[in-house]
């Protein structure tokens, strides 16, 4: 069962790449190749966590989640 997202719940690229561990420049080239959902507010990069779950999900790989990996989310 997914986790209840927050609608309008939106992460820098410092959170998700903590929340992922992986590096910035691994988000920002995800990003770069649009294989990971981004919005743009001005210079700055920013991850509805909506999208980000989704994304997750549909990953060949296993990310551990906010939630202690129980729901394959953040």
């Amino acid at each position: 069962m997914p986790i209840d997202t927050t609608q309008g719940e939106f992460f820098t690229v410092k959170k998700i790449t903590d929340c992922l561990n992986v590096t910035e420049r691994t988000i920002c080239r995800l990003a770069a190749q649009k294989q990971l959902p981004i919005y743009k507010l001005g210079a700055n990069l920013q991850f509805s966590r909506q999208d980000v779950d989704g994304w997750i999900k549909k990953q060949p790989h296993v990310f551990l989640a906010l939630d202690g990996g129980k729901n394959g989310a953040l």
